[in-house]
Formats: C-alpha cells, sequence, structure tokens
C-alpha cells in the first residue's frame, strides 16, 4: 500500500521549501500507532534516545525543561504523557526501528516520484509523543523538515522566513550554525502575521527552509513523525548562513541579505564552506545545548512528572 496520496502533493512542494504546503498520507491507518505498539516502543527502545520534555503554562514562559523515565514501564509513561503536560521525542526511529525506518524510506521515496526530485542522501526522522495541553515555543530550524500528523488535533504557526521582523539574522545564523538553540523571542502581535494550519491525522506540512513556527496541541494525544534532511540547497544556504555570521561578528561587515542565490551569495558560500572546513579542521565545535533534568515522569502526577532538584541525587537514580 503506498503511504502517499499522491493526487494530494501540491506541485510546489519541495525538498528544499519555499513555502507553506499540505499533503495527504496514510501512516496513520491500521494500528502502527496505536496504544499497545506506543507502548512496545517505550519499553523496547533505547532511553537515552528518548527525551522528555515539559514547558511552561504559557508561550512568554520560553524555558523548556528536560525530565527523566527513570524505570517506568511503557504504559506508566503513556498514561503520564495522556494526562500530563509532557512532549516526548523518541529520536533517531530511522536508525533504531527497523519498521519506522523503512516507513521514512518508503515516504521518502514516494515524495521523490511526486514531485520530481532525487531523495535527499541524508535524513533523519523523530517520532513526537505528546500532551492534549503541550504546545512547542516559537522557534527555527536549521534544515528542512516535514511534519507528518498520526493522532490529535494539532495546529501549526508558521511566520514569514528571512523577514528581521519575526527573527532577527543574527539569530538565524547562530541557529543555523550551532551557536544557539532554535528558540526565538516571540510577541503575539506576530501571529497578525502567521499563516494558521490545523493538522488532522492523515495530514503531512512542510514549510519555508529558517521559517519561524511553532505548534499548539488542541485536543487529545498528538503523535506525530517529524522528518528532516539536507539538500544541496538547503546545504548552500546554510553555507551562505556561515558566511554572514563570519562577516558580522569577525569582519564587522553587516550582510544585507540571505539569499542564497546570486554572486554575492556565492562568494558568502564559499567564505562559509571554508570557515567550516577550518572549524572542522581545528576541532573547533558549536557550543552542544541540553538542558539539566529537573523533574522525574510520574504518571500519578497530574502533569505527568514530579519535580527534582539538580544534586540531589533523583537524577541519578532515574538514569539507573
Amino acid at each position: 500500500m503506498r503511504l502517499l496520496a499522491p493526487a494530494t502533493v501540491d506541485p510546489s512542494l519541495s525538498f528544499t521549501p519555499h513555502c507553506l504546503t499540505t499533503f495527504q498520507h496514510h501512516l496513520h491507518e491500521g494500528e502502527r500507532f496505536a496504544d499497545a505498539n506506543l507502548i512496545d516502543l517505550f519499553d523496547s527502545y533505547p532511553r537515552d534516545s528518548i527525551e522528555v520534555m515539559t514547558m511552561g503554562a504559557k508561550l512568554s514562559d520560553g524555558e523548556w525543561r528536560r525530565g527523566a523515565l527513570g524505570r517506568l514501564r511503557g504504559r506508566d509513561v503513556l498514561e503520564a504523557i495522556t494526562r500530563g503536560h509532557l512532549w516526548v521525542n523518541i529520536k533517531h526511529v530511522h536508525e533504531n526501528d527497523a519498521r519506522l525506518g523503512e516507513l521514512v524510506d518508503e515516504s521518502y521515496s514516494e515524495i521523490a516520484e511526486a514531485i520530481g526530485e532525487p531523495v535527499p542522501r541524508w535524513k533523519a526522522a523523530t517520532l513526537l509523543v505528546s500532551s492534549p495541553s503541550a504546545f512547542v515555543y516559537y522557534h527555527a530550524d536549521a534544515v528542512p523538515n516535514f511534519l507528518w500528523h498520526i493522532r490529535g488535533l494539532k495546529r501549526v504557526w508558521v511566520y514569514p522566513a528571512h523577514d528581521e521582523r519575526y527573527c532577527p539574522a543574527p539569530l538565524v545564523e547562530d541557529i543555523c550554525t550551532g551557536h544557539a538553540p532554535e528558540g526565538l523571542p516571540y510577541e503575539p502581535v506576530f501571529d497578525d502575521g502567521a499563516s494558521r494550519l490545523d493538522l488532522e491525522p492523515g495530514m503531512a506540512a512542510s514549510w519555508p527552509l529558517h521559517a519561524p513556527h511553532r505548534v499548539d496541541n488542541l485536543e487529545g494525544l498528538n503523535v506525530s513523525l517529524s522528518t528532516e534532511h539536507v539538500t544541496p540547497g538547503s546545504r548552500r544556504s546554510l553555507h551562505v548562513m556561515r558566511g554572514n555570521r563570519v562577516l558580522r561578528r569577525k569582519l564587522g561587515v553587516v550582510p544585507k541579505s540571505m539569499r542564497p542565490d546570486g554572486v554575492r551569495a556565492s562568494f558568502k558560500a564559499g567564505l562559509g564552506t571554508f570557515e567550516h572546513a577550518m572549524t572542522k579542521l581545528f576541532r573547533k565545535r558549536a557550543t552542544a545545548f541540553e538542558w539539566p533534568m529537573t523533574f522525574r515522569v510520574d504518571p500519578n502526577e497530574p502533569r505527568g512528572f514530579s519535580d527534582s532538584m539538580p544534586g540531589s541525587g533523583d537524577d541519578e537514580k532515574a538514569r539507573e
């Protein structure tokens, strides 16, 4: 059975996206992502590849917190997510789960066939399982991605890309080069310029590269597959961003554009490529951003977790 509904694919869809597009898929059909299979996945999956997060009560809180699963059974983990205020990223499913890896490969092959583009050489996938009340803060991604919605109802807000009213260029450069996490400053007035998309099971969405966006869960346990990839076009854009950062931070020149095309962009891409090569040569890496563990997942708590203070011993106990 095909995983994609080809007739729903917009001609503007691309692996290097330039506009907001949606299409239909069949990943939500059958029992692949039913509770029983999610429980089995939590029980069998490497715990160090499951990232458990919680967020504040409102967008202005702006900070994530990371938690530990400890020795909880998969059934208890799913109950905590269903009842609580949690966002769980099951990372690297394309590598760690053969069944999901096949789904990702087949989905990308069908997209490539529908849009007439080659399958990206590199791709990755994360299964997102989140509470009915969960949301994702305003942020931007360094590489293109598709969001395949499977269970629950979800609203995605997408804001204009490469527009400094919504995301200052220095922040985009830092995000794209790994010098800053993905989060961005948010103001409610930004919503006036946003595109709002409500996702039901069987819908998938893609938005412009580097476009700021945020996500609200609207109803029920939410399950989505997030896939990301790199194309020659997106790689060039990253090199332009890297070149812009060198000009701004090291040479004191303020770049006038983030566009990846044109003669100036070629110069900046070359500069960024050189800087990246030197960084790898001298093993200078951007800071790795990881939130400290500050809570333990607990299905008996209303929020799905109990607080534990760093250094109390709870973190180490939860890792056992």
